[in-house]
C-alpha cells in the first residue's frame, strides 16, 4: 500500500496514505482527490504469536515463583558451609548450641559462637596434611574445593603461633596447641565433632575470611603486601580525590545533562547547513589518505632499494606492493565516488529531511527514554530472578567429587541440571522481551516519520503533532501489529540466544587454537546473521507502519524495495555512519568543553581541586545521549528512506507526491509539479465524479426513497 492513484473517470483520482488515515484531502494540501479510507486492523497471523508471548511470560511467572520458593540470593552475602547451610541463617546445624558449649573452655576453639545467627562469615581451611606447607603442599587449595569445604565463623580465624610449620611438624606439643575450627554434622552431640587446624592468617573480605597475605601458607602468591606496592598510596589518594570532586561538583553535571539535550538538535539544524561539504570533505579526506599514504610506502620502497647492498630486497617488495594495493583501493574508491555522487547527494537529502521530523516535535526523544526504562526493569527483574535461581539449592544433588579434606570429609555437589535450565530460560526471555521493547520502540519512531511524510504534499507545510504523532505510533505497534513486533523479536533472540550458549560452552570446553578458530568463525556468522535479521525486521515494522500489514508481507515487501534501491542504500549507509560518528564526537567535545569552563567557575563547583575525572564523567554521560539520540536519528533516516522508494515504487501523477522535492528530482530526474496546479486541472474531473456516482446512487433508489 503506498501512496498510488488512478484518474479514470469511473473510479475519479484515488491517494492511498497510510493505514489508518482518516483526514480531509484538504488538510494534505489537496483537493479534486478521493483519499482511501483505510482502517487498520489486528493482523490475524500476528495473533498467535501473541498468545505464545503471553504464555511464555507465564512461564517466566513460574520460574520466578520456583526461584523465590527455593532460592537464597542471601547465600551469595554470607555464604555457604559444606553442608549448604547459611552462615548466620535460620537453618541451625542440630546439636550444634550443645557442642559449642561443651568445648567453649577450650582457648583453640575461640573463632565461633554458640548463637549460630552470630556466625557470619565463611572461613575455607587449608589442605594441610601434616608434611610440609610449601606451595606444592597447597596445589589442592584450588577455589572450587575451598568453597565447597568452608566452614562458618563468627571471627576469621588466625594461625597464632610464632613457629614455623617445620618447627611445629617436629613439636607434638605445638601442633596439639594449634588454633582449631571445628565442624558439625547429624551426630555433632553424641563425639567430639571433627575439626580444622588454623594455617594461615585470614582476614574480613565481603563476609569470607580470605587468606592474609602474610601468612606463610600463602607467601609464594604474594610477595609483598599490597600497600607496599609502589604508587599504590598515590593512586588510591587520587581516586578518593576524585570522587569527592565530582560530589562538589553535582550542580555542573546537572547543567551538562541539560546541554546534552538540546546539542543533539541543534546538530541537526547545522547539518541542514553543512551537510554535504561535511561528508564530500570527509569522503575527499579519505581519498586523499590512500594517496597520501601510497605515497610514503612508495618512498620507503625507494630508499630501502637504493640502500641494499646485499642484494635482498624482500622488505623494499613489501612496501611496494602496499604501496600498490593502498594505490588500487584507492582508485576503486575514487570510481564509487565518481559512479554515486549523485546518490550521495540524494543521501545527505534523505538525512536533512529526517532531521526534519525530530525538529518537528522534539518530544519524541522520550521515545529512547521510555525504551530504556522499559528495558532498565526489565534487567532489574531478570537480574533478580536470576539470583534467587542461581542459589537452589538440591537435596537430592549428584556428587561430582569427594575426598578427605583434613580431618573431614568433604563433598562438592554437581550444578543442578534443573537449575540451569531454569536459569537458560530467563536468559532467552532476557533477549526476547528486550527485543520487542527494542522493536516497539523503533515502531514508533517509523509511525512517527510516516505520519510527517504524509501530512502534506508541500515540503514547507510538513509537520508532526507534539505528543500525538508518536503516542498514536505506540498505540498502532500494541493494539494492531504487537504479534509482528512479537514475531522479530523472536527470531532475533533465537540467534543471540545462540551466540550466548556457544559463548558458554567454550569455557566449558577444553580450549585448543583449532577450537578457538571454530568458535570464533561461528560466532561471526550468527554475529553477520543477526545484524542482517534485524535490518530486515527494523524496515518490516516500517513498511507495517505505512501498510497496516502483518509482519511477514511486510518483510517480503521490505526486502523487495531494498533491492531495487540498493543503488542508494549504499551510499546512505557510507553518508549515515559518516554523519553519526561526527556528531557523536562534536557533541560530546562540545559538552565537555562547555563545562570546563563552568569547572573553573568557583561557585559552580567550589572546593574542585583536579576536574579531571569530573570532564571525564560528563564526556561519557553525553556521548550516551548522544549515541541513543542517533539510534534515534538512524531510525529516521531509515524509515525516510523506505518511505521515499516505497512511494516513488508506484507509478502515479508527480502532483501527488508527497516526497520532498529536492529528493524526488534526485532520484526520479522529474521536477515535482506544485500541487495548486493539480488543484485547477482536477478539481471539475472530481466534481464530475461525485455528480455522476450520485446520479447512480439515486437511480439505484427504491420508488419509496425518492
Amino acid at each position: 500500500m503506498g501512496c498510488c492513484c488512478g484518474d479514470s473517470e469511473e473510479e475519479g483520482t484515488v491517494v492511498k496514505t497510510y493505514a489508518g488515515d482518516n483526514r480531509e484531502p484538504s488538510e494534505m494540501g489537496l483537493a479534486g482527490v478521493t483519499i482511501e479510507n483505510r482502517s487498520r486492523i489486528c493482523i490475524p497471523t500476528d495473533l498467535p504469536m501473541c498468545l505464545v508471548f503471553v504464555a511464555f511470560w507465564v512461564g517466566m511467572i513460574v520460574v520466578a515463583s520456583v526461584g523465590f520458593e527455593r532460592g537464597d540470593p542471601l547465600r551469595l552475602i554470607y555464604g555457604t558451609d559444606y553442608l549448604g547451610n547459611r552462615c548466620g541463617g535460620s537453618t541451625v546445624p542440630p546439636g550444634w548450641a550443645e557442642a559449642v558449649n561443651r568445648y567453649g573452655s577450650d582457648t583453640r576453639f575461640k573463632y565461633q559462637s554458640s548463637n549460630w545467627e552470630e556466625n557470619k562469615k565463611l572461613w575455607m581451611p587449608a589442605p594441610y596434611d601434616g608434611t610440609d606447607l610449601t606451595a606444592e603442599s597447597m596445589t589442592e587449595w584450588n577455589a572450587r574445593t575451598s568453597l565447597g569445604a568452608g566452614v562458618c565463623v563468627k571471627t576469621c580465624p588466625q594461625y597464632g603461633s610464632t613457629l614455623t610449620a617445620e618447627e611445629i611438624k617436629k613439636d607434638p606439643a605445638a601442633y596439639n596447641q594449634m588454633n582449631m575450627v571445628f565442624t558439625y554434622g547429624e551426630s555433632l552431640t553424641d563425639k567430639p565433632p571433627a575439626y580444622h587446624r588454623v594455617w594461615y592468617n585470614s582476614a574480613d573480605t565481603q563476609r569470607r575470611c580470605l587468606p592474609d597475605s602474610s601468612s606463610e601458607a600463602i607467601s609464594y602468591l604474594l610477595t609483598k603486601p599490597i600497600d607496599e606496592l609502589p604508587g599504590v598510596t598515590r593512586l588510591e589518594n587520587f581516586f578518593t580525590r576524585s570522587l569527592a570532586d565530582i560530589a562538589d561538583a553535582y550542580t555542573v553535571l546537572i547543567i551538562a545533562g541539560i546541554i546534552a539535550l538540546f546539542l543533539p538538535f541543534f546538530y541537526i539544524i547545522l547539518l541542514r547547513c553543512i551537510l554535504k561539504p561535511m561528508v564530500w570533505t570527509v569522503l575527499i579526506a579519505i581519498l586523499v589518505f590512500f594517496g597520501v599514504f601510497g605515497y610514503l610506502c612508495f618512498r620507503k620502497y625507494d630508499d630501502l632499494h637504493n640502500n641494499s647492498s646485499t642484494g635482498d630486497d624482500d622488505d623494499a617488495k613489501g612496501w611496494l606492493v602496499l604501496a600498490l594495493v593502498t594505490w588500487v583501493v584507492g582508485a576503486l574508491y575514487l570510481c564509487f565516488l565518481c559512479w554515486f555522487w549523485k546518490k550521495i547527494n540524494a543521501a545527505c537529502d534523505i538525512i536533512q529531511e529526517a532531521g526534519k521530523v525530530l525538529l518537528s516535535d522534539p518530544s519524541i526523544m522520550l521515545v529512547p527514554i521510555i525504551t530504556f526504562a522499559l528495558v532498565a526493569c526489565l534487567l532489574c527483574w531478570v537480574v533478580y530472578v536470576s539470583l534467587y535461581l542461581w542459589t537452589i539449592e538440591d537435596d537430592d544433588e549428584v556428587v561430582l567429587d569427594s575426598g578427605n579434606y583434613g580431618n573431614v570429609s568433604y563433598t562438592l555437589p554437581k550444578e543442578v541440571t534443573s537449575k540451569n535450565n531454569l536459569l537458560y530460560y530467563n536468559i532467552f526471555g532476557w533477549f526476547w522481551t528486550m527485543g520487542l521493547f527494542s522493536a516497539l520502540g523503533y515502531f514508533v519512531v517509523a509511525a512517527a516519520t510516516v505520519q510527517w511524510y504524509y501530512s502534506h504534499v508541500e515540503d514547507d507545510s510538513k509537520s508532526l503533532p507534539c505528543i500525538t504523532g508518536w503516542g498514536r505510533g505506540y498505540f498502532w505497534g500494541i493494539f494492531y501489529h504487537l504479534g509482528g513486533l512479537v514475531t522479530g523479536a523472536l527470531i532475533i533472540a533465537i540467534v543471540q540466544f545462540a551466540r550466548f550458549m556457544l559463548q558458554h560452552l567454550t569455557y566449558q570446553m577444553q580450549k585448543s587454537s583449532y577450537c578457538a578458530c571454530l568458535v570464533c568463525l561461528i560466532d561471526c556468522c550468527l554475529a553477520c546473521l543477526e545484524r542482517f535479521l534485524q535490518y530486515i525486521s527494523r524496515n518490516a515494522y516500517i513498511v507495517a507502519a505505512i501498510e497496516g500489514s502483518g509482519f511477514w508481507p511486510s518483510c517480503c515487501m521490505a526486502i523487495s524495495i531494498l533491492i531495487g534501491s540498493l543503488e542508494y542504500l549504499a551510499p546512505l549507509i557510507l553518508v549515515s555512519d559518516v554523519v553519526f560518528f561526527i556528531g557523536k564526537l562534536a557533541i560530546t567535545a562540545a559538552n565537555v568543553t562547555i563545562c570546563y569552563f563552568f569547572v573553573l567557575d568557583s561557585e559552580l563547583a567550589p572546593e574542585v581541586e583536579n576536574g579531571i575525572l569530573v570532564l571525564i564523567v560528563v564526556g561519557m554521560l553525553t556521548y550516551i545521549v548522544a549515541s541513543i539520540f542517533m539510534q534515534l536519528y538512524e531510525a529516521a533516516i531509515d524509515s525516510m528512506f523506505m518511505l521515499v522508494f516505497h512511494e516513488n515504487s508506484q507509478p502515479k501523477d508527480p502532483s501527488l507526491f508527497f516526497c520532498p522535492a529536492k529528493v524526488f528530482k534526485i532520484v526520479t530526474g522529474k521536477e515535482k509539479k506544485d500541487a495548486g496546479l493539480f488543484r485547477d486541472d482536477h478539481r471539475g474531473k472530481a466534481e464530475e465524479y461525485k455528480a455522476k456516482k450520485q446520479r447512480k446512487k439515486s437511480s439505484a433508489a427504491p420508488d419509496s426513497e425518492r
